[in-house]
């Protein structure tokens, strides 16, 4: 989630190219997990993929039809379904020589799309209502291991949403030349774990402090029931890119995580990664 305060001169580091989009859906399909680094088979090798991507999406990257066979029927005719955005992120794809590790499509007619293809399509989409005065939310939805956490987070060089939006945050923040311009960024990071809210960022105990959630005029307060006055305790102040990373790495090892058949880390609640972002005019 992106929360931003408006000011007047907000909008001056996005450019105008029409109202905020509303709900933009996309679907990410994801390599199979064929075969382990030592050469063995691995969970998926007896698997058969069952979704295909076809066509040219009339917007952004990506294919424009994303298909669902029968499993027990491959030659029937498949389900379509029209998203948005269909990433094709299973296979078509090679080692970038000028960025070793980093993923890209293998050539000129391969579907392949990357996490900075992903970036392009959606994300700085999503910077730049930011920074315009409006609040955004990047929300992943899947089963434990389809990707979920690839896509937001990453790994480098391959990083994914939140990554990136720290680096083009501060990359505004670092660029200000303006001495009455003042920017403040803060971090919050909670976690839903079985119907209860938990921040984060305060160090993990074996009895942890509940939050309340309380809602009013449409905006979300989640505060420290022991102490109510303090509606900000959540918030972290982050002074650099590399302090906010801190903070997120922070929390990510805070998390409820329990191994399953699908994924030897995955996550038990919910997690919300937040940034506030505050510009202000100095008299």
């Amino acid at each position: 989630a992106f929360q931003s305060i408006p000011t007047n001169s907000m909008a001056a580091e996005a450019e105008d190219d029409g109202p905020p989009q509303g709900v933009t859906v996309c679907v990410r399909l994801r390599p199979m997990f064929i075969k382990r680094p030592d050469g063995t088979p691995a969970r998926e090798a007896t698997c058969t993929r069952v979704v295909e991507m076809e066509g040219k999406a009339e917007k952004g990257c990506g294919s424009a039809v994303t298909k669902i066979y029968d499993p027990n029927d491959m030659s029937a005719k498949p389900r379509e379904y029209a998203f948005d955005r269909s990433y094709w992120s299973c296979d078509g794809f090679k080692e970038d020589p000028a960025r070793p590790g980093f993923n890209i499509p293998d050539g000129p007619d391969s579907k392949y799309v990357s996490q900075d293809m992903v970036w392009n399509d959606i994300g700085k989409m999503v910077m730049k209502n930011a920074l315009s005065g409006y609040n955004c939310t990047v929300f992943a939805y899947g089963q434990s291991g389809a990707g979920k956490s690839y896509s937001v987070v990453g790994y480098p060089p391959n990083v994914g949403i939140i990554p990136n939006t720290i680096d083009s945050l501060y990359a505004v923040v670092d660029g200000n030349k303006d001495e009455k311009i003042r920017y403040q960024v803060e971090i919050a990071m909670l976690e839903v774990y079985m119907d209860e809210v938990y921040d984060l960022l305060e160090p993990r105990k074996k009895e942890r402090q509940k939050l309340n959630v309380f809602i009013n005029k449409g905006e979300v307060f989640v505060y420290d029931p022991k102490d109510r006055k303090n509606m900000d305790k959540i918030w972290r102040a982050a002074r650099d890119k590399e302090q906010a990373e801190a903070f997120r790495n922070l929390g990510d090892a805070n998390r409820s995580v329990r191994p399953t058949g699908m994924n030897p880390s995955s996550s038990r609640g919910h997690t919300i990664f937040m940034v506030r972002f505050r510009k202000e005019g100095l008299a």
